[in-house]
C-alpha cells in the first residue's frame, strides 16, 4: 500500500522538476546562454512595455516590446523582440529600428539588436537591414561588422561592416560588396 502511495508523488515531483527547467524563449547568441549557465534569473519581468523617453519635456525615444527582463547589474534584454522610435526636434518620427531580439549592456550603455534588424531613416528614405547591429548611446553611433543592406529610391548598397550616427543620416561601408542603381526612369 504505501509503494502505490509513493510512485504518484514521484512522478508529480519529477514533472514539476523537469517542466520547470524547459526555456520557451530560443537563446541567440552566447551572452544569452552564458546568462542562462551562470544561473543569473531576472530580477523583474515587464510583460507589453511601452516606454517614453523624454529631454526637457521633448519626446526623445519610444521604446516598444513585448517582453523585457531587467537584471540585477541593470541589463536588459528583449528576447521577443523591440521597437524603437527616435523623434526630431519637432517630435516627429525620424527613425524606427525593429529587432527579433536585443541585449542592453547597462555598465556600457550599449544597446545589441539581433535577428532580422531594419532601420529606416524616415526623412531620407534609407533603410538597413542587417542581422545583427550595436548602438553606443555614450558615443551617439549604431555599428555592426555583420552583412549590410541599404536601400533607398536611387540605389542598393551590399557591403559588410558598417558605422553611422544613431539617426541613420550618415554612414559609411567597410567593405561594399555590391551596388545595383534603382527606381530612376
Amino acid at each position: 500500500m504505501y509503494k502505490i502511495r509513493l510512485l504518484p508523488l514521484t512522478f508529480i515531483i519529477a514533472v514539476a522538476i523537469f517542466s520547470s527547467c524547459s526555456n520557451d524563449t530560443p537563446i541567440k547568441n552566447f551572452d544569452e546562454a552564458e546568462k542562462i549557465l551562470n544561473n543569473e534569473r531576472p530580477m523583474y519581468t515587464f510583460r507589453n512595455i511601452g516606454t517614453l523617453y523624454t529631454e526637457e519635456t521633448k519626446k526623445v525615444m519610444k521604446v516598444n516590446a513585448p517582453l523585457q527582463y531587467r537584471y540585477e547589474n541593470g541589463d536588459e534584454r528583449f528576447p521577443n523582440g523591440i521597437d524603437l522610435e527616435r523623434y526630431d526636434k519637432k517630435e516627429g518620427v525620424m527613425t524606427t529600428l525593429v529587432a527579433d531580439s536585443a541585449y542592453y549592456n547597462f555598465e556600457q550603455d550599449i544597446y545589441k539588436v539581433m535577428g532580422h534588424v531594419v532601420v529606416v531613416n524616415l526623412e531620407k528614405k534609407q533603410k538597413l537591414e542587417t542581422e545583427l547591429l550595436n548602438w553606443d548611446r555614450n558615443k551617439e553611433e549604431i555599428y555592426t561588422d555583420k552583412d549590410v543592406k541599404i536601400t533607398d529610391e536611387y540605389q542598393v548598397i551590399n557591403g559588410k561592416g558598417m558605422r553611422a550616427n544613431q539617426d541613420f543620416s550618415e554612414y559609411s561601408l567597410t567593405e561594399v560588396t555590391g551596388s545595383a542603381a534603382v527606381g530612376r526612369n
